[in-house]
């Protein structure tokens, strides 16, 4: 019952935020956010005590504040899953702009290929569909997969049809990865997650947690260059990718 009520919300949301326009799509979930981080609490508790975690010195009111912004930005992220491989072409490459190209081209012209780093934050979905269409390499993408299947093929199929590739994240990833480093290709992850719990231990927040180091061997392995970058939403729902310097394990 859990998985076709997964795939029906899915076939759903395909389907209205593919007609709607993207900032009436964007209201939208900005209103289904805001009532589910205040009539649902508890579905955001963790988000919650991490928020408050980070800004001790914060009360109930701007914690509160941030949890909706979260729900918000989070709701956005679902319209660009869904509306951006829909836009025309031109218009979908001047939603973004990229800060520090010159690091990306100074760790592919060594040819071993670029771990990029980053982290679930802005805008990630629409600017990876945005990068897809308009990188002079050849990216892939390692995701999560979901459950049931059938839900994986239709996120897999809107996610690669803007260009990118995707890697389903398992334990015979590394192989694939490492190929197409060899082959000077551009690799991305998200390392604050660390879904297959193989990560280390590091210090964030004065708490210990864990993180994937898995695409840090892989660097040391074969030589590629990491490449740490972050994806900012602007005010107006364009993107800014800041490109930082690349580290070379």
């Amino acid at each position: 019952v859990y998985d076709r009520r997964r795939l029906l919300g899915f076939a759903l949301a395909n389907a209205v935020f593919g007609a709607l326009p993207r900032h009436a799509s964007y209201v939208l979930m900005a209103v289904v956010g805001w009532v589910v981080a205040t009539v649902f609490p508890a579905r955001i508790a963790g988000l919650r005590a991490n928020l408050k975690h980070v800004f001790p010195e914060y009360d109930e009111a701007q914690i509160t504040d941030l949890l909706q912004r979260n729900a918000k930005n989070y709701g956005k992220f679902w319209v660009d899953l869904f509306k951006m491989p829909r836009l025309p072409l031109d218009h979908k490459l001047s939603l973004a702009s990229i800060d520090g190209r010159e690091h990306a081209e100074k760790v592919m012209a060594r040819g071993k290929g670029a771990v990029v780093v980053t982290l679930h934050m802005g805008g990630w979905e629409g600017a990876s569909a945005w990068w897809g269409n308009n990188s002079p390499w050849h990216t892939s993408l390692i995701a999560e997969r979901l459950e049931p299947p059938r839900l994986w093929d239709q996120v897999l199929s809107l996610r690669q049809s803007s260009g990118l590739t995707i890697i389903p994240l398992s334990r015979t990833a590394p192989r694939d990865i490492i190929r197409r480093l060899r082959n000077n290709e551009m690799v991305t992850g998200a390392i604050d997650r660390d879904l297959l719990d193989s990560g280390s231990a590091f210090q964030f927040f004065d708490s210990t947690i864990n993180v994937p180091t898995g695409l840090f061997e892989i660097a040391h392995r074969t030589g590629a260059g990491v490449l740490p970058v972050i994806c900012y939403r602007k005010p107006d729902d364009s993107y800014v990718f800041v490109g930082m310097e690349p580290l070379w394990v």
